[in-house]
């Protein structure tokens, strides 16, 4: 079985390459280790101080497609990247999602994925309130 770095593009692959350098940096920077999953359609990405996959991408052919915790609407979004996931997609545990392209995307692109960490170690559940907080 091929895995999903095997079976993409160059082009979304050194997009997955600056994602998995921002990404560790950032885990390092807050003391985490980031753990990735690589399956046959799939890479996860998953806190493990936090315990949480905080993005999943699809790597295609023509563009990394990423899935991410928050609602489209809680996002700062100023490039306008982010759709909201339909209900057939992200298992209706990621709320948001975007495609990258090209190389030139991937700083607006790492925002949000860094936002949805930040969401991830905040302790929110999908449906956006608080672990722990009462109704």
């Amino acid at each position: 079985m091929e895995d999903a770095l095997v079976r993409t593009s160059d082009e979304s692959r050194e997009i997955l390459g600056e994602f998995r350098k921002k990404i560790q940096a950032l885990g390092h920077a807050h003391g985490d280790k980031i753990a990735e999953r690589v399956s046959e359609h799939w890479i996860g990405w998953r806190s493990t101080r936090h315990g949480r996959t905080f993005a999943e991408m699809r790597p295609l052919q023509e563009r990394v497609q990423v899935f991410i915790l928050p609602p489209k609407r809680t996002l700062r979004d100023p490039e306008h990247m982010a759709k909201a996931s339909p209900p057939t997609q992200g298992w209706n545990y990621f709320l948001s999602r975007f495609d990258v392209r090209t190389l030139d995307e991937v700083d607006a692109a790492f925002q949000l994925i860094r936002q949805s960490y930040d969401r991830g170690a905040n302790g929110h559940r999908r449906n956006g309130h608080r672990t722990g907080a009462r109704r």
